[in-house]
């Protein structure tokens, strides 16, 4: 019988971290979110560092994550009503799917807009693009 080669890891050095905590946090989520069957460990990993304090919600955070469910909500709607009043509208014209999609690709976009721009502000938009 062939003899086994018995693998072992490096030894771990008691250096500081190459990362900061959410770097290294962010690398973990990418790492896990590539596997398909990862979710568990993200899920478990995310539940942890919840408990050690580092994803403790405040009302800020809250309060904006509300106000993107009530965009979602909107946009249901535009996507609702541009559907329901297009198809009567469009359906004696030979592209009237094709009618239909472009409406909603660009009224969506508008009602989005409009509301990101209504519920979080002009102020929040600028800080979001500079970073």
């Amino acid at each position: 019988m062939p003899n086994a080669t018995r693998v072992t890891s490096p030894p771990k050095s008691r250096k500081t971290p190459k990362y900061s905590e959410q770097r290294q946090l962010s690398l973990t989520f990418a790492k896990h979110s590539v596997c398909v069957g990862e979710a568990r460990p993200i899920c478990c990993g995310a539940l942890l560092r919840r408990q050690r304090g580092f994803l403790a919600p405040d009302r800020a955070w809250l309060l904006s994550l509300a106000k993107f469910l009530l965009t979602g909500l909107i946009l249901a709607a535009a996507f609702w009503l541009i559907a329901r009043f297009s198809g009567s509208a469009l359906a004696s014209m030979h592209f009237h799917d094709e009618l239909t999609l472009v409406l909603l690709a660009v009224g969506g976009a508008i009602v989005y807009a409009l509301t990101i721009l209504v519920l979080f502000g002009r102020k929040w938009l600028v800080s979001l693009v500079r970073g």
